[in-house]
């Protein structure tokens, strides 16, 4: 069985937490940060099974918690489930543009964890 992978990137007021738990061949992913991490959306992936988001109101998670549920699962063949919540007041464009850049290399260490 594969172990738990936590993951944290920190720049300027932008931190972020990554922590995927293996569920037999399968992944629970949460994804959060900023100064009031919480669960704003959730995506689930699977073999044969289209991506299925759910998205709070007023929240704008989806498109990251999509990306990643399936990139892993694409790399995987497994099931897995996204939820994500960041949150940061007054958030600029260039931190909105590093949480994207967080998020892939995010990605780069699950896979490079996962698949060496």
């Amino acid at each position: 069985m594969t172990e738990t992978i936590e993951l944290s990137l920190t720049e300027g007021r932008l931190a972020m937490h990554l922590l995927a738990q293996p569920v037999g061949q399968d992944w629970n992913i949460t994804l959060s940060g900023g100064d009031r991490p919480h669960i704003g959306a959730v995506a689930v992936v699977g073999p044969d099974f289209p991506c299925s988001l759910l998205c709070l109101p007023h929240h704008r998670e989806s498109d990251i918690a999509k990306r990643l549920a399936l990139a892993v699962a694409n790399h995987t063949g497994s099931t897995v489930c996204v939820s994500c919540g960041i949150h940061l007041d007054d958030i600029t464009p260039d931190e909105i543009s590093l949480v994207h850049t967080f998020v892939e290399k995010f990605i780069s260490e699950v896979m490079n964890r996962l698949f060496g």
